[in-house]
This record gives C-alpha cells, sequence and structure tokens, in this order.
C-alpha cells in the first residue's frame, strides 16, 4: 500500500519537476521517509525517480533538437566536480545518523526557495535591461563585468561538486542550484532547465551505481513503481515543456512557498 501510495505521488509530481528544471528527491524522499520507508530505501527509489524521469525528458529534448551533444562542453565541468564529489557524499549520506540527514533536508530545501527566488530575481533584473531570451544567451548575465573565463570554469566546477556532495549523500538531483548558476554564467533560463537535466541524469545514474554498493534492498518494487510512475508523469512534463505549451515561470513564482512549508515540516521532526 505504502509502494502504490509513493508511485501516486511520483506519478503527480515528477512532470512538474521537470518543467521547473529540477529533480524533485529533495521533496520526494522526506515525504517517503515520514510515511514509513527507510531512509535507504527512500533514497534509492528518489534516485531511481531521477534516474527515469531526467532521462525520459533528455530522450524527447535531444528528438526536439533542444539538447545537442554539444551542450556537454558547456556543462562538463559541472559534470567533473559532481562526478568526483558524488562518492564521498554517498559514502557520508550512509555514516550519517537518519535524523541528521532530515536535518539535512530542512535546510536543502529552505536553501532550495532561496536559489529559486535568487534566479528569478537575475532573470528579472536582466529582462528590465530590454534583453530578450535570445539575447540574454548570446550576452550572459556577467558579460562587461570583466569576469574571466577561468572564474566562471571555477563557479561551474565548485557548483558541480557541491551538488555532488548533496547527491550522494541526500539522493537528491540538486537541479536547483545548478539552474541559478548556469543562469549566473550566461546559460538563458530555459535552456539551463534543459542542461541542468542532463546534468542530474549524469548524476543519478552514478549515485545509484555507488548507494548500491552500500545498501542493496531485498525488494525492488518500490524503486519499480517509482521508476515507472516516473516514466508516466516526466513525459508528460517534457512535452509540455519542449511544446511550449507550459511556462515555468508562472509555477515558480509559488513553489518557494512550497519548499519553505515542507522545510519547516522538517525541521520541527528534526528538533522534535
Amino acid at each position: 500500500m505504502i509502494e502504490i501510495f509513493a508511485g501516486i505521488l511520483v506519478l503527480l509530481l515528477s512532470g512538474l519537476f521537470i518543467i521547473l528544471g529540477i529533480g524533485g528527491s529533495s521533496i520526494l524522499i522526506p515525504i517517503f521517509y515520514s510515511i514509513g520507508i527507510s531512509m535507504d530505501q527512500a533514497r534509492l527509489a528518489g534516485l531511481a525517480t531521477l534516474f527515469v524521469s531526467t532521462g525520459t525528458a533528455l530522450v524527447i529534448y535531444l528528438r526536439s533538437s533542444l539538447f545537442k551533444k554539444s551542450d556537454l562542453q558547456e556543462i562538463a565541468l559541472i559534470l567533473f566536480g559532481m562526478l568526483i564529489a558524488i562518492p564521498f557524499g554517498v559514502w557520508l549520506g550512509n555514516t550519517l545518523d537518519d535524523n541528521i540527514l532530515i536535518g539535512l533536508f530542512s535546510l536543502s530545501l529552505f536553501a532550495s526557495a532561496f536559489a529559486m527566488a535568487f534566479e528569478k530575481k537575475i532573470v528579472k533584473s536582466e529582462r528590465k535591461k530590454g534583453l530578450t531570451f535570445a539575447q540574454e544567451g548570446e550576452i550572459g548575465i556577467l558579460a562587461g563585468l570583466e569576469v574571466s573565463i577561468f572564474r566562471i570554469a571555477l563557479i561551474r566546477g565548485a557548483v558541480g561538486g557541491g551538488a555532488g556532495l548533496a547527491t550522494g549523500m541526500l539522493g537528491i538531483g540538486s537541479g536547483i542550484f545548478i539552474m541559478p548558476s548556469l543562469i549566473l554564467t550566461g546559460t538563458e533560463p530555459k535552456r539551463a532547465a534543459i542542461l541542468s537535466v542532463a546534468c542530474m541524469f549524469v548524476a543519478s545514474l552514478f549515485s545509484i551505481v555507488n548507494q548500491l554498493a552500500y545498501y542493496a534492498p531485498s525488494d525492488y518494487s518500490l524503486m519499480l513503481i517509482c521508476a515507472f510512475a516516473a516514466l508516466i508523469g516526466s513525459y508528460v512534463g517534457a512535452t509540455l515543456l519542449a511544446t511550449g505549451r507550459v511556462k515555468g515561470e508562472f509555477i515558480k513564482k509559488a513553489f518557494p512557498l512550497v519548499l519553505v512549508a515542507l522545510a519547516i515540516k522538517l525541521a520541527f521532526d528534526f528538533f522534535a
């Protein structure tokens, strides 16, 4: 019964997460844990959901030419940082107490809400200058500020390392941190969401492999149910985004409030 409830939850939310350019595991895993699923199982289910949903979306983006192989160059440093940090994050996640992990989930949700608001502020600031999305992509947020390519590379590598640590330790996609870093270093917002999905796909696969080295569940039903639900939900969400039928900006206005509400709930659980 718990597995069915988790699957329905993933089905309803995975499409929304894809539209926002985030993995959503930071929301799903604490909910899974709160309904009686062990942290190890919840983390694997969250990573499986992340892997399937981002993989489905990436296939759609490739078919729609929204993502090309050449785009890997733009996220190469982020991916490098993530792949270096993930094994250490997985080890740390399997070492820390579950209550500490719940506290970290609460902090990550507060940080996600802040990052989403920060991202929106950056985009709004650029639009006031009269730049179109296409111009934003060409000019970049940091243009004219004498910011070196080395510094941009440093920012992306550092963000990748932090995101990889969080992905390995908590099982979250960290797209909400990758998105603002891409926008801040010159990537157009909608394209940043697509590149963020590609980063989360690679990171989730690597995290699952590392996680299974520490914990192999006796029953994979939860992972399979969540993966199947994510396949359907993410297909719908990615199709709507690829065809331009839905805009993520409207959803982002209300979504930080949901993150803060859940973060407060987890904080109460942690201190209790």
